[in-house]
C-alpha cells in the first residue's frame, strides 16, 4: 500500500503538469477586425475574440511575444482574402475565419503549428 501512494501522487503531479502545459499552449487573441464580403463587395466588418491552441508552450509564448506581428499578418491575410458572408444577413464563414487566423500565425515563423482555433465571440460592426 505504501508503494502505490507515491506512485499515485507522481501520476497526479504528472497529470497536473500536463494540464498546465496544455493550458499555457492556449492563447487569446482579441479585437481582431476582419472584413466580410458578399459577392466580392464589402458588406461589413466583424470583431473577433478567439482562443488559439498552439502545438506547444514555446510556440504559444512566441506568438504571445509577437502578437503585433500576428495582428498585422491577420489584417494582411484578410485584406487579400476577405471572409465570405454566410447565406443570411449578419452571418459569416467560420471556417474561413479559422483558416485566416491559422495561415497568418503560421506565416510569421516557419515551424509554428496551430492545433485549434476556437471563436469565442464574433460581433458585427454596427451600422
Amino acid at each position: 500500500m505504501a508503494l502505490t501512494a507515491p506512485a499515485f501522487g507522481n501520476s497526479a503531479l504528472a497529470q497536473e503538469k500536463k494540464l498546465e502545459a496544455a493550458d499555457r499552449s492556449n492563447l487569446e487573441l482579441n479585437f481582431i477586425v476582419m472584413p466580410i464580403v458578399r459577392d466580392g463587395v464589402l458588406e461589413n466588418y466583424i470583431f473577433v475574440l478567439c482562443n488559439v491552441r498552439m502545438q506547444d508552450v514555446s510556440q504559444a509564448d512566441f506568438v504571445r511575444e509577437k502578437h503585433f506581428l500576428v495582428r498585422d499578418a491577420i489584417t494582411k491575410q484578410t485584406s487579400r482574402n476577405p471572409i465570405p458572408a454566410g447565406k443570411t444577413r449578419n452571418s459569416y464563414d467560420t471556417g474561413a475565419i479559422s483558416r485566416a487566423i491559422t495561415t497568418a500565425i503560421t506565416s510569421i515563423k516557419p515551424g509554428l503549428k496551430v492545433v485549434k482555433v476556437q471563436l469565442t465571440k464574433v460581433e458585427f460592426m454596427g451600422r
